[in-house]
């Protein structure tokens, strides 16, 4: 009984430890081990990368057997050869930058050049200069690189921290995943060593740019050692240079040999451009590959041809650059001349740097060439002849030439490009150097003098520029408030002689105005040494403008100076106009102004004046009379009435005591008794309808306070008994 338990107990735990077998995790390498690995792994790259090479091409010989044992798709293994692949790349550049470091030392310019250099005693040849600009600007360029260097492996460090911290945390869990049968094991060890490689790619390139940094550094600190050497160099040899000018000989040498080699090559490409032209005339003795040559070939012909005009203008330009660094060096430019030198400099980098990237275009453009022809040799069906063979070989053989052209015409915009930059940089530096009142002087004459002087435009061959303009307008305005001042002047003159009326000193300070403005036109143009010829065209214009746009106007103004000799209309007086009544207020020389019910202003041309019928009320006298209609019930008392209108006309300042006023009862009206007061007022002092209204408001409130009811409109119905109206 003993011994039946027992075995059932031993066979239950079996199949218990049977179980958890089948259901237990798969677990890969954990991370402590793939770490120790990688630290073995650092010492010999090389190896690793020769390991995973061979890992690869047994995956390679066996991808769908591969891809059936585990079962994948094809395109995970792909994958998985591909995380393969840029793992060894990064061992092998891993490799390289652990051995780099021997290689950057050898530095181009090393300290026995330096020490060479700074024995060189004065006075220094202009070549000595420009040797020694270009050791600074390989220094400082290749400073700029080790920057541009560290910048971009500290960030791909920080990136690839975080891509090392996720890695790991994927591969842990995959690693720790529970649920995995016994059918997907497999499956899942390969996603296990798929993650492997991704987590060791982050740690192979984690320690490249690790090491990338590091150097990188340590070099910066070489080259800016170097520069601290130089730098002292270069301004002793800056303020040094020697004042023979022996040197060029040698220069302008270098660029007229260039110069003479491109315009043989300019000579040879128009040569080939005539001869495939002339080819191109018996296009149908030729075949399709060859017409294909040829008009290939004459394009690209033309582009060089014209790159090359592009390249001795450069050189040329050079031998500038030269000339103007040794004047800068020697001092003999102004301030604004600098300012155009660098101008000038920036334009001519732009320029250099333009044709290094066309140069770059064409190269690309040749290649094309290339392979279209390689293409189109191997489509030929069936076998290209001999004549295409020969055609393909010449083709092929201009293009290698062609090609190394524009590499020798980059690597010759590079120097170029250096002259420039050292002419760029002693420009700034001599800006940089300038005195106060330098800058001050050159400050006026960029934002100011030039202004000025800049020619706004032209009348013939007499140009009109800004600061003759503005002279112009400020001798116009100054004769002009001079002018307004004498006219004013004038006025008062006449005012107080007393000989003219208001209508006529008006119309005499307007003609005072308008002579002196026109006067002090003529002076302004005098003074700037304008010829008035220069205007004669515009006598024409005038004219024309003047016999048909203007003709109205000049009628306005001829009308005006008639109404001012024939003195009918002056300023006050009451006047009816095509049935309209006003009060004159203003006359100019076009038009004629009316107040119109006090606040209305009635603007009629003078012109007008002259053709309309005008009844003018106060032509011989300003003073005229006026009545006043007021209507009393009848059981008022009409003289209380009388007497209260009296005394309202008595008391009121604008009626006139002489001649007198007087009040009758005028009418009967239906309503009421009509009682008329006759009164006169003086029109220069004063306005009709101001006193009317001031009476009736005066007349209605002292009826009010007598018990003088006034009448108002009523209708008195009798009924009869009958029911009829009566």
């Amino acid at each position: 009984m003993k011994c039946r338990i027992f075995r059932k107990s031993a066979a239950f735990f079996i199949i218990f430890l049977c179980a958890l077998a089948l259901c237990a995790p798969a677990r890969g390498a954990t991370l402590a081990s793939i770490l120790d690995d990688f630290a073995k792994y650092q010492t010999d790259p090389l190896s690793r990368a020769e390991e995973l090479r061979k890992e690869i091409r047994r995956i390679q010989e066996t991808e769908e057997g591969f891809a059936r044992q585990y079962g994948l798709k094809i395109s995970d293994v792909l994958e998985y050869e591909f995380a393969l692949v840029d793992l060894v790349d990064a061992y092998n550049s891993l490799y390289f930058i652990q051995n780099e470091g021997e290689v950057r030392n050898t530095f181009l310019l090393d300290d026995g050049r330096i020490t060479a250099l700074s024995r060189q005693n004065p006075p220094y040849p202009f070549i000595f200069y420009l040797d020694i600009c270009e050791d600074v600007s390989n220094c400082r360029r290749e400073l700029e690189d080790l920057r541009r260097d560290i910048d971009t492996a500290r960030a791909k460090m920080i990136e690839l921290r975080e891509k090392k911290t996720a890695a790991e945390k994927s591969y842990r869990l995959l690693s720790a995943h529970s649920s995995v049968s016994a059918e997907e094991r497999l499956k899942h060890n390969f996603e296990l060593n798929v993650q492997k490689a991704r987590l060791e790619l982050c740690l192979t390139q984690l320690t490249y740019y690790e090491h990338s940094f590091n150097i990188s550094r340590s070099q910066t600190a070489e080259v800016e050692a170097k520069l601290d050497l130089l730098d002292p160099l270069i301004k002793r040899v800056r303020a040094n240079i020697s004042k023979e000018s022996g040197g060029f000989d040698y220069l302008n040498s270098f660029v007229f040999r260039h110069e003479r080699a491109l315009r043989d090559t300019l000579e040879r490409l128009n040569e080939r451009f005539k001869e495939m032209d002339d080819a191109r005339r018996d296009d149908m003795e030729l075949t399709p590959l060859e017409r294909y040559c040829n008009a290939t070939g004459r394009r690209l012909a033309s582009d060089e041809a014209v790159y090359v005009l592009d390249m001795i203008k450069l050189w040329s330009a050079t031998r500038l650059a030269w000339r103007s660094t040794y004047d800068l060096l020697l001092e003999r430019t102004s301030f604004q001349e600098n300012r155009e030198t660098l101008e000038l400099t920036k334009s001519l980098i732009t320029y250099a740097e333009t044709r290094i990237n066309d140069a770059n275009s064409n190269l690309q453009m040749i290649r094309a060439a290339e392979q279209e022809v390689q293409r189109r040799c191997a489509t030929i069906a069936p076998e290209p002849t001999q004549q295409d063979e020969d055609t393909k070989n010449r083709f092929m053989r201009e293009l290698a030439a062609q090609k190394q052209r524009y590499l020798s015409y980059i690597v010759a915009l590079g120097a170029m490009l250096d002259q420039f930059e050292t002419l760029q940089g002693e420009t700034e530096r001599a800006l940089g150097e300038s005195g106060a009142d330098e800058k001050l002087q050159d400050l006026w004459a960029q934002n100011f003098g030039g202004l000025l002087n800049m020619e706004m435009w032209s009348i013939g061959d007499y140009p009109i520029t800004l600061k003759k303009l503005l002279l112009a307008v400020l001798l116009f305005f100054a004769g002009f408030f001079v002018t307004r001042f004498a006219s004013a002047r004038a006025k008062k003159h006449f005012e107080k002689a007393g000989t003219l009326s208001k209508h006529s000193l008006i119309l005499v300070q307007n003609l005072v105005f308008y002579a002196g403005v026109i006067f002090s036109f003529l002076l302004t143009l005098w003074t700037l040494r304008i010829p008035l010829t220069a205007f004669a065209f515009m006598g024409g214009a005038a004219a024309i403008a003047i016999g048909l746009g203007m003709q109205k106007l000049m009628g306005d103004m001829i009308a005006g100076i008639l109404l001012f000799f024939q003195k009918k209309i002056r300023i006050g007086d009451e006047v009816i106009i095509g049935g309209t009544y006003g009060i004159v207020s203003e006359i100019t020389l076009q038009n004629t102004v009316l107040i119109c019910q006090q606040t209305r202003h009635l603007i009629i041309p003078n012109s007008k004046m002259l053709d309309s019928s005008v009844l003018n009320l106060t032509l011989n006298n300003s003073i005229s009379r006026y009545d006043l209609e007021v209507s009393i019930d009848y059981e008022s008392d009409v003289e209380k009435a009388m007497a209260l209108i009296r005394t309202i006309l008595s008391e009121n300042k604008s009626i006139l005591k002489t001649p007198p006023f007087r009040t009758v009862v005028s009418e009967f009206e239906d309503s009421g008794i009509q009682i008329t007061a006759y009164f006169f007022i003086d029109l220069s002092r004063t306005i009709e309808s101001s006193v009317k209204s001031e009476l009736r408001l005066r007349i209605l409130e002292a009826f009010r306070e007598n018990g003088i009811e006034m009448p108002y409109p009523q209708v008195d119905v009798h009924m009869r008994s009958d029911g009829g109206d009566r």
